[in-house]
């Protein structure tokens, strides 16, 4: 029986600054496991490109495309994926506007077209995802990357009542189906689990964390939050940087 969830984003949260975890943060996980607390990966990225974190960090129950896939031990918790009609609309919108998008399953990524801010954003991830405007046709899209830095308001309005889409970073805005965030995530999986009961935790840094913050009983912003997460934080940490897991962790005796 778990005593507690704690809830982790990882790009600007559980990952610093160069995409690795620090050594503070691997031995904070080994003491909640220790301690009877269950550590959840909560992220944007699809399973394909949080692999090697969840087999360097031991965690192995995750939600993943920002509430659209969870999976405990292996085992899928629930699936929800993006209607066809609606990725049709919206890759030919991305194209008329020089804009792009990528296609996201569990286990793959792929472009509509390839643009400036594609390129940059993955060199990121040092991934180079192929391109295949039709990919969505025959395969369950989860998730989209909208590779945009100028029409936020525009796609938002456009697709009002069918994708739930917030900025992610300079590059890109993430889209789900209406309805799916992390928050729905958390509740899923918490009610899956049966555990509502337990005290809740959630890290993170971005806009797609806060409603996350809304669904937990304690929520810590780290130290390079953006101000509206820091604003909806129960408290702030140090940063990715300077062991700022390890520290909040630590403010809620959890270790």
């Amino acid at each position: 029986m778990y005593k507690a969830v704690v809830f982790f984003d990882l790009d600007g949260t559980l990952l610093d600054s160069t995409k690795h975890v620090q050594a503070s943060t691997l031995n904070a996980l080994t003491s909640l496991r220790d301690n009877h607390v269950l550590p959840v990966i909560s992220t944007g990225r699809n399973l394909l490109m949080i692999s090697d974190i969840m087999r360097v960090t031991g965690v192995k129950t995750v939600i993943c495309s920002n509430g659209s896939y969870i999976q405990y031990h292996h085992k899928v918790l629930n699936t929800i994926t993006i209607p066809n009609a609606i990725l049709q609309k919206l890759s030919l919108m991305t194209i008329k506007h020089q804009d792009a998008i990528s296609f996201q399953t569990q286990h793959q990524v792929v472009l509509n077209q390839s643009t400036p801010l594609t390129v940059a954003n993955y060199e990121h991830f040092n991934v180079d995802p192929p391109i295949q405007a039709n990919f969505y046709q025959n395969h369950p899209i989860n998730f989209v990357n909208l590779f945009t830095d100028k029409l936020d308001r525009y796609y938002i309005n456009q697709f009002k009542g069918e994708l739930h889409i917030v900025r992610n970073s300079p590059y890109c805005l993430d889209v789900m189906k209406s309805g799916v965030s992390k928050q729905l995530g958390v509740q899923i999986l918490l009610k899956k689990l049966h555990l509502e009961n337990v005290p809740t935790y959630a890290f993170g840094d971005g806009m797609n964390d806060i409603n996350m913050f809304n669904e937990v009983d304690y929520s810590v912003a780290m130290g390079n939050a953006l101000a509206p997460c820091k604003a909806n934080g129960s408290f702030i940490t140090d940063t990715n940087n300077r062991n700022g897991i390890a520290k909040g962790l630590k403010h809620y005796a959890l270790i």
